[in-house]
């Protein structure tokens, strides 16, 4: 894709999708598209699962799509809640870690058990709405330990799912995560501060599966929002050019929103920034 091309689909195409969806799809997309106006890959990728799982079509809270092996850890994806975040399950001998539990995570706990996996972290990479709707529940049912960035603690006031229509997202503690190297499930996470999308943006590498779970800052072939609380796009762009684009280019790249990447590939076909 060049630089001048848009990711956006066609107007036309917009209509043609909502007219395929009955009233509650479509009342799903319009969330989507007020949330993801100016963030083009998040929204294209968010249409077309919409469509292909419009409500009553099996369009159900965490659906695993993927698991992929890193190294010795499996990585599974289960889009959640409203906007379809990505939430990821790390497991690896019995243990899991799981990242950005956006919505009902009912189907994420029944995995964790039908499986004999001991919930270890929940890591947020950011704190909006979309990104810990399921941090509660999640916490209680497992008395697993969340962790954020305590520079995004003003957002669970200012960017609450209420602005979109939405319940009120249950209250939850986190201890913060500093910059740094921390162990999990025996593997070394790099815990990266890449702010731009939100001040607090953290990004999780682990070296040895070749991962970065990136949340709103890197996307396929484009880049996350910067003009909510706390964004700012010269730190955004300072983030992905200096710190993930400093990380392997066979890295796989877990995204908030949408399909995996990697850092090799955005270095070279991200319209937004290049390598």
């Amino acid at each position: 894709m060049s630089k001048k091309q848009s990711p956006f689909r066609s107007a036309a195409d917009q209509t043609a999708l909502l007219a395929k969806n009955d009233a509650m799809a479509q009342d799903a997309l319009r969330v989507i598209c007020v949330a993801y106006k100016t963030n083009p890959g998040g929204r294209k990728a968010a249409m077309e699962r919409a469509a292909l799982y419009p409500a009553g079509k099996g369009r159900t809270q965490g659906r695993p799509n993927t698991s992929s092996p890193g190294a010795s850890m499996i990585i599974r994806t289960m889009p959640m809640g409203p906007l379809e975040t990505n939430c990821y399950v790390l497991e690896e001998d019995g243990g899991a870690v799981i990242v950005d539990p956006g919505g009902n995570p009912a189907f994420a706990l029944n995995h964790l058990e039908k499986n004999n996996l001991k919930l270890t972290a929940i890591l947020n990479t950011h704190l909006h709405f979309d990104h810990i709707l399921g941090n509660a529940e999640l916490a209680t049912a497992t008395g697993a330990t969340i962790y954020a960035g305590n520079k995004d603690e003003d957002l669970l006031d200012l960017t609450s799912g209420t602005r979109f229509g939405l319940p009120p997202t249950p209250s939850f503690s986190f201890t913060n995560l500093d910059p740094g190297e921390i162990t999990l499930l025996g593997q070394t996470c790099r815990v990266l501060a890449t702010p731009g999308h939100s001040r607090g943006s953290l990004s999780y590498y682990f070296p040895e599966a070749h991962a970065v779970f990136a949340g709103d800052v890197l996307f396929r072939l484009s880049i996350g929002r910067s003009d909510l609380p706390g964004g700012d796009e010269a730190t955004l762009g300072g983030s992905i050019r200096t710190i993930l684009y400093a990380l392997p280019p066979d890295t796989t790249v877990y995204p908030g929103h949408g399909p995996c990447t990697t850092i090799g590939n955005e270095m070279r076909e991200n319209p937004y920034y290049r390598g």
